[in-house]
């Protein structure tokens, strides 16, 4: 735990193969993304419209597919793309897009009551 913490350990352009237990941890995200994907991909296929389950869906897929390259990259131990920092960059990637999804959803959800508000309000409106 104490490389984890280290610099070199996440700027090091040649850091080796991954260990075991991170290989098991980043295959299990990888299936849980996929597995979201296809929720999601049923979710839309059945009918229900909402637009956050497509943008989390294209989340689920574009990341499934992001982690199957990083750990392809890594465990091959190819230069520069092998490199730790591209996890941490997957990583805020991720925040970042799940950030956007939930704040565009509020937007909405307040955009609906705003309207649905003016609406109220014209009905005593002459």
């Amino acid at each position: 735990m104490s490389n984890f913490f280290n610099w070199h350990f996440w700027f090091n352009l040649r850091p080796g193969a991954l260990s075991y237990n991170s290989v098991l941890i980043m295959g299990t995200i990888i299936i849980l993304l996929a597995a979201l994907f296809t929720f999601l991909k049923i979710m839309k296929d059945r009918g229900y419209n909402a637009k956050m389950w497509f943008r989390l869906s294209d989340f689920a897929f574009t990341n499934a597919l992001l982690a199957c390259l990083l750990l392809f990259l890594t465990s091959e131990i190819v230069p520069f793309f092998s490199a730790r920092f591209w996890f941490l960059l997957w990583w805020l990637e991720m925040i970042g897009w799940l950030w956007l999804i939930f704040n565009k959803k509020q937007k909405s959800k307040l955009a609906a009551r705003e309207a649905a508000f003016s609406r109220e309000q014209k009905k005593y409106l002459p």
